[in-house]
């Protein structure tokens, strides 16, 4: 992979950038410089969301669920970390949003650009939506399962209890089905 591979550099970005420091840079909308710097920081962070949400749905859409499945167990400890990174890269976002919606000077190309880019990372959005919503259908699927297999073995333990004969530390215990 290249160094300047979205996918390499989404670790970094998503650890190392931080919406407080984005926030301390004040934007010069008068300049047109500052007006291809935003338009290159927005395709750059639209290009690590990107690759990010393929990310996620790689790793969501390995196949049939199943709740003893060690990859399940693995995605759940990788949760917190995923949701870290989604919450760095939707700050960041969030900053240059502004910025873009306040710089005056961005050509009609680079706004198509970002369009497009805006609309593949909203239509994998919705993708990982989808798998997620699916995911959760196919655990509580299973989870049912389980609650209706673990209410038949109550019910035929009590059963058992009920009609067991008495022991030996029970002497008075008369069987009436006897």
């Amino acid at each position: 992979m290249a160094d300047d591979d979205p996918a390499r550099r989404l670790p970094r970005a998503a650890q190392s950038m931080r919406a407080k420091e984005v926030r301390n840079k004040a934007p010069n909308n008068a300049a047109t410089p500052k007006a291809a710097n935003i338009a290159a920081r927005m395709e750059d962070c639209f290009s690590r969301q990107i690759a990010w949400l393929e990310r996620l749905l790689a790793e969501l859409n390995c196949g049939d669920l199943d709740l003893d499945d060690p990859a399940l167990r693995e995605l759940e400890a990788n949760s917190r970390d995923h949701a870290k990174a989604t919450q760095s890269l939707a700050c960041e976002f969030e900053v240059l949003a502004a910025e873009w919606r306040a710089a005056e000077c961005i050509s009609d190309a680079a706004r198509d650009r970002m369009g497009a880019l805006a609309r593949r990372a909203e239509a994998l959005a919705n993708e990982l939506k989808d798998a997620y919503d699916k995911a959760d259908a196919a655990i509580q699927t299973r989870l049912a399962a389980l609650k209706e297999s673990w209410d038949t073995l109550q019910r035929g333990r009590d059963m058992l209890r009920k009609y067991s004969p008495g022991g030996d530390q029970q002497a008075s215990f008369v069987d009436k089905k006897a």
